[in-house]
């Protein structure tokens, strides 16, 4: 006579919840019920949500505020993750992970913070300077007015220059066509 294999299925009977003291985090009782009457009641501790057990480090968010006074989201993220810090899910920090994080946690914006110093946008420094927001672009790049980076898709805040406004240099006047060379007289 051969062995008949039969399968066994764990059916919960009760699934409840139960809260042990005041302020403490509730216990799962799962009652069980096995073939041939055999019961059994397991305490279980409450798995964390998804919200805290994704939940950030409060050092790194502290950091995060900090760095954000100075860094673009990029150099936030990178500074981070070279001092250790990682996500709530364990990975690496990125650029969108420190706006997610900020959003989160209720930080200010890089942009709101650079905006309260007084900082001007590309179009107000322009409108002050008498300039179109093309030549503000080069003289940010070649140093003649100050600019703080708000992200890491090159769009800047500009320092408000105060009374000292820079202007564009004078054109030197029409070019001609002529050499410059002296011609000779016979």
């Amino acid at each position: 006579m051969g062995f008949q294999l039969t399968q066994t299925r764990v059916i919960p009977r009760t699934f409840s919840r139960s809260y042990s003291h005041v302020g403490m985090k509730p216990i799962d009782f799962a009652g069980f019920r096995w073939s041939g009457n055999i019961s059994k009641t397991l305490m279980l501790p409450r798995p964390l949500s998804y919200c805290e057990s994704h939940k950030q480090n409060p050092a790194m968010v502290a950091e995060m505020d900090r760095l954000l006074d100075h860094y673009n989201y990029a150099d936030v993220a990178r500074i981070l993750n070279e001092n250790g810090f990682k996500t709530g899910d364990g990975l690496p920090l990125t650029s969108t992970a420190v706006g997610n994080v900020r959003k989160a946690y209720g930080l200010k914006s890089r942009f709101d913070r650079l905006r309260e110093r007084g900082m001007l946008t590309m179009s107000e420094i322009a409108r002050r300077c008498g300039v179109s927001t093309k030549t503000i672009s080069e003289w940010r790049q070649r140093g003649r007015i100050c600019a703080r980076a708000i992200n890491d898709r090159n769009q800047f805040l500009f320092e408000n220059p105060g009374p000292n406004l820079p202007r564009e240099h004078p054109r030197k006047g029409p070019r001609s066509n002529h050499s410059s060379t002296a011609s000779f007289i016979q």
